[in-house]
């Protein structure tokens, strides 16, 4: 993911708080650009299942996308389910 978000010009601090990247990213952070996590579930309305319209309610976004390794699809620990999570 932070290669996605570097090749459209944004930097370390967009994502991480006052630019420590020692700390994990938040939620609130990808929020403000992505929108809130209803409005997440909204884009990703085609998808089946859709991944921001769980049993979980609102997650945390780097319980599956991680920013400087593999992302995952958490729901596969007990699903079997073939999404692609950027």
């Amino acid at each position: 993911m932070a290669d996605r978000h570097a090749a459209r010009g944004m930097g370390c601090e967009a994502c991480h708080a006052a630019n420590d990247k020692t700390r994990p990213v938040r939620k609130d952070a990808c929020l403000k650009c992505h929108g809130s996590y209803e409005a997440m579930a909204k884009r990703t309305e085609k998808v089946v299942p859709n991944p921001h319209f769980n049993h979980y309610g609102d997650r945390d976004c780097t319980t599956c996308h991680k920013g400087h390794q593999q992302s995952v699809v958490s729901c596969n620990a007990c699903h079997q389910f073939d999404l692609k999570t950027p």
